[in-house]
């Protein structure tokens, strides 16, 4: 191999850690172009394959990145330069810290003397994103000795082994100096080093499964004694299966609401945001134990039920490593463990139970479509029962924040699709890139109900549609601004409400979409989305990403929603 000379080493010791990451199970970097990251940039360039994927907004690109974890359950890599750059990764290592996704952020800085000086396009990125990380580190230059490489090497595994079982981002701090481009010829000489090692094994990561004897002895005593246990299951880190917590659901009779992905069994209960907030209901369908499993509840129907019940027994699963603990008042507390946690029969007594709440279900869904019926304009509800029953069952759906995250488990309709939704920190912000993440990873179509707010605040993510492979379908509830507001006491405040809160937009979507060489379609009523095909319309474009802006009535969507909370 070519001498290791100073123009040569930083870039040697990027390929050292692109190798690593690829052999620990890495499969996708997103890049942001830049010039001080450029030893990283062409060592993952150099890499044949590994995925990478050049977003020019670092904002959009994090993002991105944060949809992979969340599909992939592995981390991807962010690569940009030095200064505010890095900065733009902020909101998304935020929720990726949040919500439990693995995450690589590598980020280029100049030498540390030109820290505290007027050098430019240069910040003090030391600890830059907090305590939004699991770790962070300062990799200074290389010196070349075999020692420093070999310690890198295994720093390197020991950080995406922490990504991966702490389920966390990781932010890594590289210092370059120029040159910051390899000999033309060393360069050459890695791309074919790397074309000729083979695909090895990856190393596996094998994530903590135990079955604590202990743990089942106290907690079986509780099952066995409840006649009204009820499962609550909130938004999950990634890589982590709920089919266990379903298991022991039938085994018990016990309903289960779920914002984790509906799953397709007998135990699932739709509609539960809409009949919950029937006091009554309430009262009738009051458990004597409750088990819950992870991220607090966005139903605010459900967060007052629960406020409201008094279960003898209120158990909450904590899952490994368990940075957050939860807001809500528990009786015991136990670890998730991932494995079924008793096989012993318990049906025993409990089908009167899972009856009760079938009906409210039942009878909120016939309450419901009667409702629909009775409206002469579009509304919110119109397009999420209406596109809900034309996704197809192997596709991936995702839920913006704001209404859509609520409004889910009161119309949406499911044949068993996995369901994303951005619960760590809960913001607009975005959306429509961390689907495009998805998108890059999965290996199923999938479609996102955003709203326009969302959507526009998110608008960079149309120049990575050229990237997808499989089909996206947005659909943009434009509901004119920011209508969950309305909600609110402020909503009474009329002079300021609509330039302050709700705060429409006057954008033409189309236009945008065009420009962007994205398939769109605008539907403005109830005649023109009861024509309107799914499946017709993906296949009408030869683009991957399409956009359907449903225009709804907001103040009729508004009415909609407080009658099935029979509040009007």
């Amino acid at each position: 191999m070519t001498d290791l000379n100073h123009q040569n080493l930083s870039f040697y010791r990027c390929t050292v850690f692109i190798r690593e990451l690829f052999q620990r199970g890495v499969r996708h970097i997103v890049i942001s172009p830049g010039s001080r990251s450029t030893p990283l940039t062409l060592a993952a360039a150099a890499h044949p394959y590994i995925k990478k994927h050049v977003i020019l907004d670092e904002r959009s690109a994090a993002f991105t990145a944060l949809g992979i974890g969340k599909a992939t359950g592995m981390p991807a890599v962010l690569i940009c330069t030095s200064g505010t750059a890095a900065a733009n990764y902020f909101p998304a290592v935020i929720e990726a810290f949040e919500s439990g996704v693995p995450l690589i952020v590598a980020t280029a800085d100049r030498p540390p003397e030109l820290r505290n000086t007027d050098a430019n396009q240069t910040i003090d990125q030391t600890e830059l994103y907090g305590n939004f990380v699991l770790e962070f580190r300062d990799i200074s230059e290389p010196t070349g000795s075999d020692l420093e490489l070999n310690t890198f090497i295994d720093n390197t595994g020991k950080i995406i082994e922490r990504s991966l079982t702490e389920k966390g981002p990781i932010h890594l701090n590289f210092h370059f100096s120029k040159p910051l481009e390899p000999e033309k010829s060393f360069l050459e000489e890695i791309e074919a080093e790397n074309k000729s090692l083979a695909q090895k094994t990856e190393k596996h990561i094998d994530l903590e499964r135990t079955r604590s004897a202990d743990q089942e002895a106290e907690l079986y005593p509780l099952l066995e004694n409840a006649m009204k246990p009820l499962v609550i299951i909130g938004q999950l880190p990634v890589g982590i299966s709920i089919d266990p917590i379903y298991h022991l659901a039938e085994n018990l009779n016990a309903p289960v609401l779920s914002e984790s992905g509906y799953q397709n069994h007998s135990v699932s209960i739709q509609g539960y945001e809409g009949f919950l907030r029937n006091r009554e209901i309430v009262e009738e369908l009051s458990p004597d134990l409750i088990l819950r499993l992870g991220l607090q509840p966005a139903s605010k129907s459900l967060l007052n039920a629960l406020d409201y019940w008094k279960p003898d027994h209120h158990i909450y699963f904590t899952i490994p490593p368990g940075r957050k603990e939860t807001s809500l008042p528990v009786t015991h507390t136990f670890r998730w463990n991932g494995n079924d946690f008793t096989t012993e029969p318990l049906t025993g007594g409990r089908n009167f139970w899972l009856d009760q709440w079938d009906e409210a279900s039942k009878k909120y869904l016939e309450y419901k479509s009667v409702l629909r019926d009775s409206y002469d304009v579009l509304t919110d509800g119109h397009v999420y029962e209406h596109i809900s029953r034309q996704i197809p069952k192997g596709w991936w759906i995702f839920y913006s924040n704001s209404f859509p995250a609520r409004d889910r488990s009161m119309f949406g309709q499911w044949k068993g699709q996995t369901v994303y939704t951005n619960r760590g920190a809960s913001g607009i912000d975005g959306i429509t890139s961390t689907n495009i993440g998805i998108g890059l990873s999965s290996s199923d179509p999938g479609i996102l109900f955003t709203g326009d707010l969302a959507f526009l605040h998110d608008t960079n993510a149309l120049l990575n549609s050229r990237l997808l492979s499989k089909p996206l379908v947005i659909v943009i509830l434009n509901n004119n601004g920011g209508s969950i507001f309305r909600m609110l006491p402020i909503a009474d405040h009329k002079k300021y409400f609509n330039d302050y809160f709700e705060t429409p937009q006057q954008v033409e979507i189309s236009t945008l979409c065009k420009s962007h060489h994205v398939s769109y379609q605008k539907i403005e009523s109830i005649k023109q989305f009861t024509d309107f095909e799914l499946g017709t319309f993906i296949n009408e474009s030869n683009s991957s990403l399409h956009v359907v802006e449903c225009v709804t009535d907001p103040e009729a969507s508004m009415k909609f929603r407080k009658q099935l909370w029979q509040k009007e």
